[in-house]
This record gives C-alpha cells, sequence and structure tokens, in this order.
C-alpha cells in the first residue's frame, strides 16, 4: 500500500569511532537507477564538503516536477494513434504455457540464477554485431520467437522497460525520480 509504507529509508550506523555504514533503501516506484547516481553524487559532493570544512553547496537540481509538466503537454491523441497503428490486428495475448490462473490480488515470485562463461557472451555479441543490433535487441528478438512458438502464432507481443527521460527537457540527466516506461514490443515472425 503506497499509501501506507514507507517508501524511502536512510540510515546510518556507527561501526567504529572513525567508521560508519549508511544503509539506503527505496520503492522502486520512487526512482530509476540513473537518479539514484544523481543522488549518490550529490550526497558524496556534500560529504567532501564537509569533511574539508566547506559548507555543502545549497542548490536542489532541477525538480521533478519539469518532468511532470511536459508530460502534462504531451499528445496523448497522437500517442494513442501511434500505438493503436503499431499494434492494429494484434489479436491473441501472449503467454507461457504451462502457468496456472492468478488471482489478482497474489503475486508469486519466483526467480533462476545462472552465469554465461565469457566465450558465450563473446559469441552472444558477435551475433549481434553481425546483424547491426545490440545484444538487447538481439535477445527481444530470441523471446520474440520462443513466444511465438509457444503460442503457435507468428505474431507476439511482450513489453520491455525504457528510459524515458526525454531529451527536450534542458537538464533532464540531473533530475532524481522515476522515468522509465514499459512499452509493448511487437515480434512478427516469418516462417
Amino acid at each position: 500500500n503506497l499509501a501506507k509504507d514507507i517508501l524511502f529509508k536512510v540510515a546510518v550506523f556507527r561501526l567504529a569511532a572513525d567508521q560508519m555504514n549508511m544503509v539506503w533503501s527505496n520503492h522502486h516506484i520512487m526512482m530509476d537507477g540513473w537518479s539514484m547516481g544523481v543522488l549518490m553524487k550529490s550526497l558524496f559532493q556534500n560529504y567532501e564538503a564537509l569533511r574539508a570544512g566547506r559548507t555543502p553547496a545549497n542548490g536542489q537540481g532541477k525538480p521533478y516536477s519539469d518532468y511532470i509538466k511536459w508530460l502534462g503537454k504531451q499528445d496523448n491523441e497522437e500517442a494513442e494513434s501511434y500505438w493503436s497503428e503499431r499494434l492494429a490486428g494484434f489479436e491473441q495475448p501472449s503467454v507461457l504455457p504451462g502457468r496456472l490462473p492468478v488471482k489478482k490480488d497474489e503475486y508469486l515470485n519466483k526467480e533462476y540464477s545462472f552465469t554465461w562463461d565469457e566465450t558465450l557472451v563473446a559469441r552472444i555479441q558477435q551475433t549481434a554485431n553481425l546483424h547491426q543490433v545490440t545484444g538487447p535487441n538481439l535477445f527481444q528478438a530470441v523471446w520474440g520467437i520462443v513466444l511465438s512458438k509457444y503460442n503457435f502464432t507468428d505474431d507476439v507481443v511482450f513489453g520491455t522497460v525504457v528510459s524515458g527521460r526525454p531529451s527536450e527537457i534542458n537538464g533532464i540527466e540531473t533530475i532524481a525520480g522515476l522515468f522509465i516506461n514499459t512499452i509493448p514490443v511487437r515480434v512478427k515472425v516469418e516462417r
């Protein structure tokens, strides 16, 4: 419950007279990965200023509200038209086989971890380079093919997370906040 949960926490622990440990925890809805770097840079600049006996800079940076104002000026009808055109004719949801229906308020979390050796990673990158795509683009294509086979269709859609930091906003790279967006990726497999 976002209205009741603590979305951002910082705790500092003294480990010794001259050693401290800071633990920072935030809900993922608060900020994207880039923002963590923005805030950490500011934190360490202020820390170094204090250590040197200087007063930290008082600048707060650009406000997140600049982004919200920019969002409010976007043409929603144009965006809806764009995505309607891109997804026109798509009919069948792309699902994984064997999944049991999940209750609306239930969240099942499972994790599988593995490590690829350097040779395999190099071969994947060579394949991506050969086809003039990025590694993530190659994986999206492969995932589209996998979904195509499991769903017995040549037309699949799945979501991918992208950065939503618009270059039109001056100084966007210095704003802390949530700028990610999930967009549909449509793959039409030719057999």
